[in-house]
């Protein structure tokens, strides 16, 4: 279902879905996995927490 982009894009850690092979709650999943990923674990030294 997920695969590295063929390339040097894959590389850096860019992904391709195969929607059709995915059920739709794993579908509306995706946006929310991708970017737990792509948060910092941490915060950098000095950075405040946003405002909510």
């Amino acid at each position: 279902m997920f695969e590295p982009v063929p390339n040097a894009w894959g590389r850096q850690g860019w992904t391709t879905v195969r929607l059709a092979a995915l059920a739709r709650n794993e579908i509306d999943a995706v946006p929310r996995l991708a970017w737990q990923h792509a948060v910092p674990k941490k915060r950098p030294k000095g950075q405040r927490k946003p405002k909510r």
